[in-house]
């Protein structure tokens, strides 16, 4: 009796008694959803901003294309961050040209949105999931 009694005390306890809302993304971690904050109407091109580092507002656009070649099964994947607290992606679109001459390569286009204040490593990487990445696309976002 005594130890049904503990196990129901356990069960309750890892249960929890409320719900709440979570978001998995990208392997991620699982978190609250982040709360939602008023566009500014800035969008800032981060796409040749490689290395350095960004000052934004919360509720700013940031915007990255990036390219890669359609041979070899690579792509470009999210490294950090790795939780949805400081960034939400507003659209996120793969394409591949259909000119002759460059239809070798495909580009990636992510529109993010600022959602709070904080220091955002964002990190890219481009190769073949689970291997080492051929090259990498970072920014520090200062969000203030």
């Amino acid at each position: 009796m005594k130890n049904t009694f503990l196990i129901l005390i356990a069960a309750l306890i890892l249960t929890g008694c409320g719900s709440s809302s979570v978001s998995v993304s990208n392997n991620a971690p699982i978190i609250n959803p982040p709360t939602e904050v008023k566009e500014t109407g800035k969008t800032i091109d981060l796409t040749e901003l490689n290395g350095q580092t960004v000052t934004t507002t919360p509720g700013d656009i940031i915007y990255v294309k990036l390219t890669g070649s359609s041979e070899g099964n690579r792509q470009w994947y999210v490294i950090s961050p790795t939780t949805t607290e400081f960034l939400k992606i507003s659209k996120h679109e793969s394409s591949r040209p259909n000119d002759k001459a460059l239809e070798k390569f495909f580009t990636d286009e992510w529109s993010l949105k600022i959602i709070k204040a904080g220091t955002i490593p964002l990190q890219f990487d481009y190769g073949k999931v689970g291997q080492k990445a051929e090259k990498s696309f970072q920014v520090t976002i200062i969000s203030q």
